[in-house]
């Protein structure tokens, strides 16, 4: 089998995994698969007995890789923003209503 069929099959799977747990809004789990990708393909793209072409088109989905954790870092944030601020309507309602 040709490195780049092997190669691409893998990264079927891990993209797979990665997409389940974005629909899932699993951000860190996410993260952490987008990731694994990226060095994945960072690994791959260093192998010399790779074309030139296939190397520039990994950059540029590890790129585009990079941008989408930072969107997902920035979807975390949110929903951590968003519970903390529940957290406090709790609170405050809780201290409103002490005799």
């Amino acid at each position: 089998m040709s490195h780049i069929v092997t190669f691409n099959e893998k990264l079927k799977d891990l993209v797979d995994k990665a997409k389940g747990y974005d629909n899932l809004k699993n951000y860190k789990k996410s993260i952490k698969a987008w990731i694994e990708i990226s060095e994945f393909c960072l690994k791959f793209a260093g192998d010399p007995k790779i074309d030139i072409t296939y190397k520039n088109m990994l950059v540029k989905k590890i790129r585009n890789i990079i941008n989408h954790v930072k969107s997902l870092k920035l979807k975390m944030q949110q929903k951590e923003q968003k519970i903390i601020e529940l957290e406090e309507k709790k609170i405050s309602a809780l201290i409103y209503d002490l005799p």
